[in-house]
């Protein structure tokens, strides 16, 4: 039996995220060592990484907070595991891109500040989006079904 095609499209989203970003990150990393100046503005710096860390910390608390109470919301409710599985899809799009945009901006602070910082930060952000990878098992717990609910027929 093969999973439903709505599962492995949700697979898919989060694997495009990660390689996404992974490339943005690749290409920053390159083109700030062909600019090789490092800008010493202390007041940008400290700027960008208090934002970065703010957003940061905001962006994974939100992520999961938000996420956690439509996870029970959808876990309380006696729809059809189609609803549940589309309310379940938009609630872990909104957490990817949650634990995205930061990451994404640390990669920005990096490009104008050439702090490693920023890109030490976001590989946390990196390895917190990749440990959300959707599994089998969490699906089946988070939606409260069976594993032939996920299976095609």
């Amino acid at each position: 039996m093969k999973f439903k095609s709505e599962i492995k499209s949700l697979v898919f989203v989060h694997m495009v995220m990660l390689v996404g970003e992974m490339m943005f990150a690749i290409i920053i990393y390159v083109i700030a060592l062909q600019f090789n100046s490092v800008n010493n503005n202390l007041n940008l710096f400290k700027t960008l990484q208090i934002i970065a860390v703010v957003t940061s910390l905001a962006g994974v608390f939100t992520a999961f907070k938000i996420v956690r109470q439509k996870i029970q919301q959808i876990q309380l409710s006696n729809k059809s595991f189609q609803e549940k599985f589309i309310e379940y899809r938009s609630a872990c799009v909104l957490k990817y891109t949650l634990l995205e945009a930061p990451a994404l901006f640390c990669l920005v602070g990096y490009f104008l500040t050439q702090n490693i910082s920023f890109l030490l930060l976001f590989g946390i952000l990196f390895m917190v989006l990749a440990g959300q990878k959707p599994t089998v098992v969490m699906m089946m717990h988070e939606l409260n079904v069976s594993r032939e609910d996920l299976m095609q027929e």
